[in-house]
């Protein structure tokens, strides 16, 4: 089953956790994981509590995520990575990408 990676910066209620949890329930035919920049807060409990594997690099700073990132995603395996927000978004561009 492809695996999609939900990454987020903050474990915080807001409309892209929403939406990325609404969508998680309605893609059966997908795996679901979320990965937060930031401690777990109530968006990995709403994850988690859904039955989706939840990470956090533990509050990493864009310079320690920067460096945490590559690791987790070459352990994780992703089939895709989806970021949520700048930060997420900026660290996974500046990845190189894995082929296919």
């Amino acid at each position: 089953m492809p695996l999609v990676l939900h990454f987020f910066a903050v474990s915080a209620l807001g409309g892209s956790e929403l939406g990325a949890a609404a969508t998680i329930r309605h893609q059966g035919r997908f795996e679901h994981r979320a990965l937060f920049m930031e401690p777990p807060g109530p968006a990995a409990e709403l994850f988690a509590g859904a039955g989706q594997v939840v990470e956090s690099l533990h509050g990493a700073g864009p310079l320690a995520a920067a460096l945490r990132i590559g690791p987790r995603l070459a352990a994780i395996r992703p089939d895709l990575v989806h970021a949520y927000g700048l930060r997420p978004s900026l660290l996974v561009r500046l990845l190189p990408r894995r082929p296919a």
